[in-house]
């Protein structure tokens, strides 16, 4: 199966990413805002962080072969972290 994809909810995705833990003092910059529909790549280091009451929901794609990982927003708001 070359492409694995499911909708989850915004936690599931901050999963994906890791706990984040670490130092380093580097401040992650932010994308003005993410959109309904609209594709991005990311990494596992990414975080996608909700910004309304309600959870975001999200569909994750993860190409096994290339490694090439996508995050759509689907439902709701939020900002990527990169």
């Amino acid at each position: 199966m070359k492409n694995i994809t499911g909708v989850v909810a915004i936690a599931t995705l901050m999963m994906l990413a890791g706990c984040g833990g670490g130092g380093g003092g580097d401040s992650a910059a932010v994308d003005s805002g993410m959109v309904v529909g609209q594709s991005y790549t990311v990494e596992t280091s990414d975080r996608v962080v909700s910004t309304s009451l309600e959870p975001a929901v999200l569909e994750v794609t993860h190409e096994l072969e290339s490694g090439l990982r996508t995050v759509m927003l689907v439902e709701g708001s939020a900002e990527l972290y990169q």
